[in-house]
């Protein structure tokens, strides 16, 4: 299993997942299409679904357009729970609500019938879910800020605090679902202006030890899972 980040953080976010058959899972589509086309070579016969977290534009941009394509889009955000299984291909997904300052948002766990399995969590500052007995190979989490770097006086700050999630709470949402399966964590979304990727990654490994791997994801990058 590989995953490629097309995108990341407040221009764009978007992710494809692939299995060694090169059957893909589409985390996100907020880039735009001729962007998400170039990275599938223009097969999307290769695709067997598309997840949204949510309706922003920096996650939603190219849905309608997937959608056009014939290609399976699942926006679990629309229930009212936000709780709901779907199979794409060799992909079997369950959604969870997870709080985004007032807009309806879901994280996604995803089951490949290699028996990988992967946590999906973006633009979220707090969620009541864990999922230890999940076994997670991966964990593809926010990691947007670390608070001694937040300018208070930042003209969006209570949609920054209160709809993503800090280093201390991206940290604490690995702890309580980290296994043994757990091979690989990927730190997305990240502000850069706001948060310190080494020092970031340096604190996660302080938590998953030498034998997990950690990432930040970089745009047009490939992370072997």
């Amino acid at each position: 299993m590989r995953l490629l980040t097309l995108g990341t953080g407040s221009k764009g976010n978007s992710y494809i997942l692939s299995d060694d058959d090169g059957n893909s899972l589409i985390l996100d589509a907020g880039m735009k299409i001729e962007t998400i086309k170039r990275a599938l070579n223009f097969n999307f016969q290769s695709v067997s679904g598309v997840l949204i977290s949510h309706e922003h534009k920096d996650h939603s941009l190219s849905a309608d357009a997937l959608e056009a394509y014939g290609l399976d889009v699942w926006k679990p955000y629309v229930w009212d729970d936000g709780l709901d299984r779907i199979t794409l291909g060799s992909y079997a997904v369950s959604s969870f609500p997870v709080n985004h300052d007032t807009e309806p948002c879901t994280g996604f766990l995803i089951r490949h019938t290699s028996g990988f399995r992967m946590i999906y969590a973006t633009d979220l500052s707090y969620t009541k879910y864990f999922f230890s007995k999940f076994k997670a190979d991966c964990i593809l989490v926010e990691c947007n800020y670390m608070d001694e770097y937040v300018n208070q006086e930042l003209k969006y700050l209570r949609h920054k605090v209160c709809g993503h999630f800090s280093l201390k709470n991206c940290k604490e949402f690995i702890k309580v679902n980290q296994t043994e399966n757990l091979k690989t964590v990927i730190l997305c979304h990240m502000s850069f202006s706001s948060c310190d990727g080494a020092e970031s990654i340096k604190q996660v490994k302080e938590i998953v030890g030498d034998g997990v791997n950690v990432f930040i994801a970089t745009p047009e990058e490939v992370v072997e899972l």
